[in-house]
């Protein structure tokens, strides 16, 4: 596994049923749902497991052992699911 640095995140994307939580967002813009793999050592806001919603855009793709994760800033999360 990789370790994210400087307040970024790692991200495996989860599909729609894998969350079970309903959250009503008025903006148009796309959100995606995933869950914290990894965190650097100075987030604080989320933790390993945690179930997040985040923007697409500004989202950097890694292939790890052939899986695609995704690493993005901490600060940029939505929102945490429960």
């Amino acid at each position: 596994m990789i370790k994210p640095l400087n307040g970024k995140v790692l991200i495996r994307m989860l599909e729609k049923e894998q969350v079970k939580s309903v959250l009503i967002l008025k903006e148009e813009e796309e959100k995606e749902r995933g869950e914290i793999l990894e965190i650097a050592d100075d987030v604080m806001i989320v933790k390993k497991g945690d179930k997040v919603l985040f923007s697409p855009y500004g989202i950097k793709k890694v292939e790890v052992d052939e899986e695609e994760l995704l690493i993005c800033e901490a600060d940029e999360l939505l929102a945490k699911l429960s």
